[in-house]
């Protein structure tokens, strides 16, 4: 509805977990829609008039509980595991910088 009240172009990024290419049983799959959230691996966050707003988790959880249900990242190891979460941690900080970058801007 937001979206819809915009006028011009607007652009929607959603994540759908896929329970048979992610490898991971159906009933867990708004389970793993929250842990890509929860870790900050897929944040949810709006750009609206060049403002960053966005979504904090509570409690922020490590990539390797997102992973650890998936099969598909079976084959990698620990320290491949914390490269990611290393990288997630450094976007994840990157993406709080723009909003308070934005919020500055706005505020003058």
């Amino acid at each position: 509805q937001k979206a819809r009240s915009i006028k011009g172009p607007k652009f929607i990024q959603i994540l759908s977990p896929c329970p048979v290419g992610w490898k991971f049983p159906s009933h867990l799959a708004i389970k793993m829609a929250k842990l890509a959230f929860e870790t900050c691996v897929y944040p949810l966050y709006e750009v609206e008039n060049s403002k960053y707003i966005i979504r904090k988790p509570r409690n922020k959880k490590l990539v390797s509980e997102y992973f650890g249900y998936q099969g598909r990242f079976r084959h990698l190891k620990t320290e491949e595991i914390s490269g990611i979460q290393q990288a997630v941690d450094r976007e994840w900080e990157l993406l709080l910088s723009k909003e308070n970058l934005t919020s500055v801007v706005d505020a003058s």
